[in-house]
């Protein structure tokens, strides 16, 4: 396709040879002008299709950038279930280690129970132990008489 002003250059200039320098120069401002549309109509059209080829990327990196912000809140999520589940067994720990205080407290009061009732024990096994020897007293003077 040959542009108008490029036709209109070559019959201007076939037929005002001798107005050499008048019309050529505006016959070359008018191509110019007209190149620089053509140039801006293919940078146009290069522009368009490249925003057409970028659309999938465009759209991929958009969809790229909404599966991390899932993956970002999925986690979070987790680190929050994490922490709850800490904080539920920190409070299970500490109702085992007042468990275990109260356990060893009545562990205590039994062993202070078990020391009086060892104490009255030693007194039945001294008083058993007199009654046998008074006992044995008795047979070695029956025996003796």
């Amino acid at each position: 396709m040959i542009s108008l002003s490029s036709i209109l250059f070559l019959d201007v200039n076939v037929h005002a040879s001798s107005f050499n320098g008048l019309f050529t120069l505006d016959i070359f401002l008018v191509q110019f002008h007209d190149l620089s549309l053509q140039l801006l109509r293919i940078l146009y059209v290069l522009n368009t299709i490249t925003d057409i080829g970028s659309e999938p990327l465009e759209f991929g990196l958009h969809v790229m950038n909404l599966l991390s912000l899932y993956s970002h809140l999925f986690f979070v999520g987790l680190q929050f279930l994490f922490r709850f589940f800490d904080l539920e067994i920190k409070s299970s720990v500490i109702l085992v280690i007042s468990l275990k205080f109260s356990v060893h407290f009545l562990d205590l009061i039994f062993h202070s129970l078990d020391i009086v009732l060892t104490g009255l024990n030693l007194l039945f096994q001294l008083s058993d132990l007199v009654v046998q020897n008074k006992f044995e007293f008795l047979q070695f003077l029956i025996l003796f008489l």
